[in-house]
């Protein structure tokens, strides 16, 4: 009987499939009435059949979520371009953290805590994105979120044929030595925008799927119209959740655990004396306690903290011409308040 079509790298468990499986669940890509060899069918689609297959054929759903994530990855890869507009909702609760705590004990600024600090009560924020990579090399990703009643965080890092640039509020425009930096630079202030998609689409390592720990498969779910994988995993101790969309196997949401989880370990005596060197000080008894302290404060911050981040992309266009005029940002807002 004829071996079954590769997969490329994809195919981690080709050894572990009967030949006749593929060629019994999948008659598009072997004719059971045939004896000739089968004829290898375009890369999405076999890398999508052994993924089905396996989800059905396998109790090992962490295999699984590995080829899909495969699959995914190569998605991104092989478009000539990608743009998208989405939001990044953030809910972050620290009213029982240690400064949370010691805020409420001791008043906010000297008065009572508002009945909307964040030490109070849980606190969202919507951020608006927009994302636009071309495969030649340029892109462009703008992020925006009302901070307060007078404040607005809005940047935006691009390439418009003339180098790799951010711009941030009250810090200007700076320039990047290259689109990896930029896009690295940017991640944190862009609330992830620019890290999630474009990390895929250009390959950069590590990728958004790739440092993601322990991925594994969940029932399929539904987000407005679209059947999606659905993986989760941890990231730096923290649960992370994806929703793929299964005909084209491109990400439509992801979700962020913050908090509640302990990825710092306690100082050693020699862990703060060497943290202390390093830092350019002097370590006596007095410093590598209070090094050690302010370890435990931390630790103590991030199991107290509550609360996600979802990332939510919309109106999907791939494989269009983007023009470079569109990748120039606008003037920056004017600065009065």
């Amino acid at each position: 009987m004829n071996a079954p079509p590769s997969f490329g790298p994809l195919d981690v468990a080709r050894k572990q499939i009967p030949a006749f499986t593929l060629r019994d669940f999948s008659p598009s890509i072997c004719s059971p009435m045939s004896n000739s060899t089968c004829r290898r069918p375009r890369w999405l689609a076999s890398a999508a059949a052994a993924a089905l297959l396996l989800c059905s054929t396998f109790q090992n759903r962490g295999q699984v979520a590995e080829i899909i994530s495969g699959v995914t990855r190569e998605s991104y890869k092989k478009l000539k371009s990608y743009s998208s507009e989405g939001t990044i909702t953030t809910v972050i609760d620290l009213t029982e953290t240690p400064a949370g705590k010691a805020a409420r004990l001791r008043g906010f600024n000297g008065g009572e805590l508002g009945a909307d600090s964040s030490f109070m009560k849980p606190q969202t924020r919507t951020t608006a994105i927009s994302i636009k990579l071309r495969r030649e090399g340029e892109y462009r990703i703008t992020w925006r979120q009302k901070v307060g009643a007078t404040h607005t965080n809005e940047g935006v890092v691009w390439n418009a044929g003339e180098g790799d640039f951010i711009r941030v509020p009250d810090r200007g425009v700076g320039r990047a030595p290259n689109r990896d930096l930029a896009l690295t630079g940017a991640t944190g202030l862009s609330g992830g925008a620019s890290h999630t998609i474009p990390s895929l689409f250009y390959g950069l390592a590590p990728d958004s799927l790739s440092e993601i720990q322990g991925l594994a498969q969940h029932p399929d779910e539904t987000l407005d119209d679209d059947l999606c994988f659905v993986l989760s995993g941890k990231l730096n101790g923290q649960g992370v959740k994806l929703w793929i969309r299964k005909r084209d196997y491109l990400i439509l949401q992801r979700k962020q655990i913050i908090g509640g989880a302990n990825v710092l370990p306690s100082l050693t005596d020699e862990e703060a004396r060497n943290a202390i060197k390093a830092a350019g000080g002097t370590p006596p008894p007095e410093a590598i306690e209070k090094q050690k302290k302010l370890r435990e404060t931390r630790r103590e911050t991030m199991l107290a903290v509550k609360g996600h981040s979802t990332l939510r992309l919309t109106d999907i266009v791939v494989n269009k011409p983007i023009p470079i005029a569109e990748l120039k940002p606008k003037p920056p807002p004017n600065p009065e308040r």
